[in-house]
């Protein structure tokens, strides 16, 4: 091969490289179109997982709300710090974070703790229009985990009537991660007996958490909440509402919790795939967002003190996590990007050749 087409194809090889490194593989594996490559759509991305929380003095809370929120008083951050007061149980192994709302950090000056965090495992990727299957772990030969972290609770009310509480919060971030499960199970693997007594690395500057089996994967996406999405003024937490948590005190083995989130894509691999404003508020017209997140939590039971039981590793609650998001992506394959590539390198030495009849023609790469 010419020298200078060894340079070009040089520069070349990187760029399909990255394009093919930590690439999420979404090939229907059930279906009437088994074997071929799922290219845009709704998916709703399966997790379960576990969590640990604050807890609070329902005793101390007026039925009109606690913290800031259209029914109470102050700032966002005038609530997070009224609700830390009425905390009867802390996040176990939380980290101190900055306040964020509407994914911009509050400054130095806002650091606390946080108020919950999480680490999940996607057992399934699903066409939400077909319902079949477009990644598993057992069919792709990966796992793919994930961390929430950030989160800080503003407003909470309790409905004695009907024994549920109402939480909101913000700042919420959810970093999914890719890992083979070639040696399955290793040191990478997903372990939730690790607990939550060590805590996960900080997320101090809001550059994502590391929590051991969970976030040492290659990043596949990056998650802010965002407002505008839950409540609008006037209800509950209101407009600035970025997840919210509906707690059932009458359920059974505290089921019947639900909650939901939306959010932002702001990094990860595949970040320009889900990065399409494909989700609309019913709140605030002209606002859309990427992510739709919905969970249903169970707890294990609560201690006479009103603190909630743990299951043997120290978790206080288990979520199942339906995520929906909108897929699209128009980045051609590692194949077809190398060809057209290659065809504009030919194009440009072609045209060298007219000019300079020295120039040799770069069309094929060494093998």
């Amino acid at each position: 091969m010419h020298k200078a087409c060894k340079q070009f194809v040089a520069l070349l090889l990187p760029l399909v490289s990255a394009h093919t490194s930590h690439g999420l593989s979404l090939i229907y594996e059930t279906g009437p179109l088994t074997g071929q490559a799922f290219s845009s759509g709704q998916l709703s991305i399966k997790f379960v997982g576990f969590g640990t929380g604050a807890n609070y003095d329902i005793a101390s809370t007026p039925i009109a709300g606690s913290g800031a929120g259209a029914n109470a008083f102050g700032s966002v951050g005038v609530g997070v710090n009224a609700l830390d007061a009425l905390q009867i149980q802390a996040p176990i192994g939380a980290s101190l974070v900055q306040t964020v709302v509407g994914g911009v950090p509050q400054g130095l000056g806002s650091i606390s703790t946080e108020d919950a965090w999480t680490i999940n495992r996607v057992t399934e990727i699903v066409d939400l229009v077909s319902g079949d299957t477009v990644w598993s772990q057992s069919g792709k030969a990966s796992q793919l985990t994930a961390i929430t972290s950030g989160l800080k609770d503003f407003y909470y009310n309790f409905d004695p009537a009907n024994q549920r509480v109402t939480i909101n919060s913000v700042g919420v971030r959810l970093d999914l991660y890719e890992v083979s499960t070639v040696g399955f199970p290793n040191a990478n693997t997903f372990n939730t007996a690790l607990g939550p007594f060590a805590g996960h690395g900080g997320d101090l500057l809001g550059n994502g958490s590391v929590y051991a089996g969970t976030t040492n994967g290659a990043p596949i996406l990056s998650l802010r909440s965002v407002p505008g999405f839950i409540n609008p003024d006037g209800i509950l937490g209101g407009v600035k509402s970025e997840f919210q948590t509906n707690l059932n005190l009458s359920g059974s083995g505290g089921n019947g919790n639900l909650g939901f989130s939306f959010l932002d894509v702001i990094g990860g691999s595949q970040a320009s795939a889900f990065d399409n404003n494909g989700i609309q508020s019913g709140i605030q017209p002209g606002l859309f967002t990427d992510v739709q997140i919905q969970f249903t939590q169970t707890t294990f039971g609560t201690n006479p003190d009103g603190t909630l039981k743990s299951n043997p590793f120290g978790w206080i609650s288990k979520l199942d996590d339906p995520l929906i998001a909108n897929y699209n992506t128009s980045v051609p394959e590692p194949g077809t990007m190398l060809a057209a590539l290659l065809a504009l390198s030919t194009t440009s030495f072609v045209r060298r050749r007219k000019a300079q009849a020295s120039v040799t023609v770069c069309t094929t790469l060494e093998k």
